[in-house]
């Protein structure tokens, strides 16, 4: 049982924010305010499923590498040429398929005077009860020559491997590297979409839906000059196929500023973005978060502003500032120790309940992170809570195996539940809608197929359960 409401498996992969200067931990629940790692420059990290962190790579500071949970560096961290990068868009780990104690790195590089943007890969040891990690390669694999800045990895269709997702600079090509236990693939599945990208407009970011079938691609320059005029980010939504990689474009945003952050409701029907403006004689620059509704036959005509506010910091810089949290929040960094925090942002706004100062940091966060969104882990299983907030007991579904009518019990509920059905491979099947009658909710497994599935219920922002259930012939 977990103490965490997963939206999908693995949330605990992502319970570790060690990112810059800062480091905030989920594994308890609630965020945490940790103690800032001895090393400078963090830009990516890998918790467990039970969210302790296994390793974190470092960008520059206090030297380019992997590091172990105790702040060592990683036995066969190998040389390198060019830079790599902390804040912007570029490392993440992705765990080996068919191996959990092995994992991959894929950070992005750069090399000055040849102008050379590439990615390159890192096999890792992750360490057990008597081994430290270590890297098992001697050196890095590069691969993507020509590659922008910005990526996301989201789950193969078939439950066990993964895609490595990037865009090539200056164009709207994207290739979708298949991640399997032999290693990354050699040759991509590449997707034309969207607008063709100038090519100083190399950097930005990839966010992909929980369920890895839309994501936002944002394309902007490295940073802002200072001149009067902004050049606005590029904000497009694209579909993606998990089955077979392909990518397809859906939506422009009509954005005339920078976007310094995105993010998608769980559902994937909302999208949260962060749009930096500056006043006309340049004393002043703000944030507005907007909310957009996806489902809408234009999304552009419905956007809602949720907060606006005057800045400073990092702002005009390539940057994320929003990102999904395991206790089902988005959290977005102001660049002050106040965070703003969306509760229940599968709801439209003002029911999304955003708060300005919804949780202090210790360090003023520059960027947030852009993790995996769906791991292929076990499931968790039991009731899980929003932190802070009390959930009702265990819940469970009578008769378990369930074929036809059947109801989920759940002492303490009541109201409109919403239910979500998901299959072994933890895709979602099937949504619908119910009323808690005392404690109890009518099921209907018609049309479900027989096997193995997690019930997911969920009361408005308050509470979670998740129960497995056997569906019958």
């Amino acid at each position: 049982v977990l103490a965490l409401p997963a939206l999908t498996r693995g949330q605990l992969r992502n319970a570790n924010w060690l990112l810059s200067n800062y480091w905030i931990s989920f594994a308890n629940g609630a965020p945490e305010n940790l103690p800032p790692s001895p090393t400078t420059s963090a830009a990516a990290c890998l918790s467990d499923t039970l969210g302790n962190l296994l390793v974190y790579f470092t960008a520059s500071g206090s030297g380019v590498g992997i590091w172990s949970a105790d702040h060592v560096p990683v036995a066969g961290n190998p040389s390198f040429d060019g830079h790599f990068t902390a804040v912007q868009q570029s490392t993440i780990f992705v765990p080996k398929p068919g191996d959990p104690e092995r994992a991959y790195l894929i950070a992005w590089n750069r090399i000055p005077l040849a102008e050379t943007h590439r990615f390159g890969l890192l096999e890792i040891f992750l360490g057990n009860a008597t081994d430290p990690p270590q890297v098992l390669n001697t050196e890095y694999t590069w691969f993507m020559e020509g590659a922008a800045c910005k990526r996301m990895v989201v789950p193969h269709a078939n439950g066990e491997d993964y895609w490595f997702i990037a865009q090539m600079a200056g164009a709207n090509e994207y290739h979708a590297y298949l991640i399997t236990s032999l290693g990354l693939s050699t040759t991509p599945v590449i997707s034309n979409a969207g607008a063709l990208i100038p090519l100083n407009f190399g950097n930005g970011k990839l966010i992909p839906t929980v369920e890895g079938t839309r994501f936002v691609s944002v394309s902007e320059t490295s940073g802002y000059t200072g001149e009067p005029v902004i050049v606005p980010s590029i904000v497009e939504i694209h579909s993606f196929d998990p089955s077979t990689g392909i990518i397809q474009h859906q939506h422009t945003l009509d954005i005339t500023t920078r976007t310094d952050g995105v993010e998608f409701s769980p559902s994937g029907r909302y999208l949260y973005g962060v749009h930096w403006s500056i006043s006309s004689d340049q004393t002043q620059s703000y944030h507005a978060l907007y909310q957009y509704d996806l489902e809408a036959s234009d999304p552009n005509l419905s956007p809602l502003l949720m907060d606006s506010y005057v800045i400073g910091g990092l702002s005009g810089y390539s940057t994320n500032i929003l990102c999904h949290a395991p206790d089902g929040r988005i959290y977005m960094s102001r660049y002050t120790q106040g965070m703003g925090v969306i509760s229940a942002p599968n709801l439209p706004y003002p029911q999304c309940d955003y708060v300005h100062d919804g949780y202090l940091a210790a360090n003023p966060p520059p960027s947030l992170p852009s993790f995996i969104k769906r791991y292929n882990d076990l499931p968790p299983v039991g009731p899980m809570v929003i932190s802070g907030r009390t959930a009702p007991a265990a819940a469970t579904v009578l008769p378990n195996p369930l074929s036809g009518h059947g109801e989920l019990r759940w002492p303490g509920a009541s109201g409109a539940v919403a239910l979500q059905w998901m299959d072994a491979q933890g895709r979602l099947v099937r949504s619908e809608a119910r009323t808690a009658q005392g404690d109890r909710i009518v099921l209907d497994a018609g049309g479900l197929a027989a096997g193995q599935y997690l019930l997911r219920a969920h009361i408005g922002d308050q509470a979670m359960v998740v129960v497995r259930v056997s569906i019958a012939d």
